[in-house]
């Protein structure tokens, strides 16, 4: 389990973010943000408890069949997410866990760099969680 210390009481969320498509030479980049409002020690170590379960430790090291299974779980339907939209995930004991994707087209990629795509995807999703 994490250490946890790092987390002060007036800390009020919690927020990661990730990308994917920065490998490919064509196509669209997508971020991620997963944001916790309301952070507390009970909350994120139940968090950490679902990751475990699931054997979650590097999201680009699932196989498709576990990442259905997953979003199954939380409650999600692929068909259902758009890019941009703002999600409220329902984890047992874990209330406040806001998501949200963005992609970025490859004729942004083409003006601004995969780097700063990317970079653009992730703070996206993260504003839009935190909204």
């Amino acid at each position: 389990m994490e250490d946890l210390d790092y987390l002060k009481s007036k800390d009020t969320f919690l927020a990661g973010a990730d990308e994917v498509g920065r490998g490919p030479l064509a196509g669209p980049v997508v971020g991620c943000c997963f944001l916790l409002n309301n952070v507390t020690k009970k909350k994120v170590k139940n968090l950490f408890e679902f990751a475990q379960e699931w054997e979650v430790t590097d999201s680009k090291k699932l196989t498709q069949v576990k990442r259905l299974k997953i979003i199954s779980a939380l409650g999600l339907n692929l068909e259902t997410i758009k890019p941009s939209q703002k999600l409220i995930i329902d984890i047992p004991k874990v209330e406040g866990l806001n998501f949200s994707l963005t992609e970025i087209s490859h004729d942004i990629i083409d003006d601004i760099n995969i780097l700063q795509a990317s970079l653009l995807a992730m703070r996206t999703s993260f504003y839009k969680c935190a909204e």
